[in-house]
C-alpha cells in the first residue's frame, strides 16, 4: 500500500470517528490511533490535503436537488454531468473519469470532504426516499386514491411507523379540487 493510500484510508477511518454513532465512533478512533502509531503518521500529514476533482454517481429519487443542496451549504465546487450533455466541458469529464453511464456530480474537495459528504448525501437520501414514500402514500388518501386496504392483513411495526408520519403529513396537504367542466343532461 502506497503512503497515498494509507492516507487515504486514514481520513476515511478519521471521518468515521468523527461522524460516527456510539461504538461505530470509538472502533474508528481506536483503529486511528493504531494505524498512526503503527505507521508514525501525524495529524499534520493528515491535514495536509491537496484538493482534487472527484466524480460521485449519485442515486435517488430528486437526488440534484439534495446534492445541489449539500454541496452548496459546504461551498463545494461542482458540476453535474447529465447523460444527455453533450458539450466539449461534459466530454472532457467524461473522457477524464469514464464513469459507467448516467447522471453524476463531479466535485473539486479534498478526499476527506469527499467522504463526508457522500456519507452525509447517503443517509439524507435514505431519510428523503422514507418521507418521500410517506408523502405520496399521505397524498394519495388526502385525495381519496387509495384501494381500500386488506382487512388480514396485520402491519408490521415498519409499517405503523410510515403510516403515522403520513397521517401527519396528510394533515398539511390540502385537497385537490377537480372542477367538472363539462355537465351531462341525462
Amino acid at each position: 500500500m502506497s503512503r497515498d493510500e494509507l492516507l487515504d484510508k486514514i481520513r476515511k477511518i478519521q471521518a468515521l470517528a468523527e461522524r460516527g454513532v456510539d461504538g461505530e465512533r470509538i472502533s474508528a478512533e481506536k483503529r486511528l490511533v493504531e494505524i498512526m502509531e503503527k505507521y508514525g503518521i501525524s495529524w499534520e500529514e493528515i491535514d495536509n490535503e491537496e484538493k482534487r476533482l472527484i466524480w460521485y454517481s449519485a442515486k435517488g429519487k430528486d437526488w440534484k436537488m439534495l446534492i445541489k443542496q449539500l454541496l452548496g451549504i459546504n461551498k463545494i465546487r461542482f458540476a453535474i454531468i447529465e447523460s444527455t450533455d453533450r458539450t466539449k466541458r461534459a466530454k472532457r469529464v467524461r473522457d477524464y473519469y469514464q464513469p459507467r453511464r448516467g447522471e453524476n456530480v463531479v466535485m473539486e474537495c479534498t478526499y476527506s470532504k469527499f467522504i463526508e459528504l457522500t456519507t452525509a448525501y447517503e443517509i439524507f437520501q435514505r431519510s428523503f426516499d422514507e418521507h418521500y414514500e410517506s408523502f405520496v402514500y399521505a397524498f394519495l388518501d388526502k385525495n381519496h386514491l387509495l384501494g381500500e386496504a386488506d382487512a388480514d392483513h396485520e402491519p408490521t411495526p415498519e409499517e405503523e411507523k410510515r403510516y403515522e408520519r403520513a397521517i401527519m403529513m396528510k394533515r398539511g396537504i390540502e385537497r385537490a379540487e377537480i372542477n367538472k367542466q363539462i355537465e351531462f343532461i341525462k
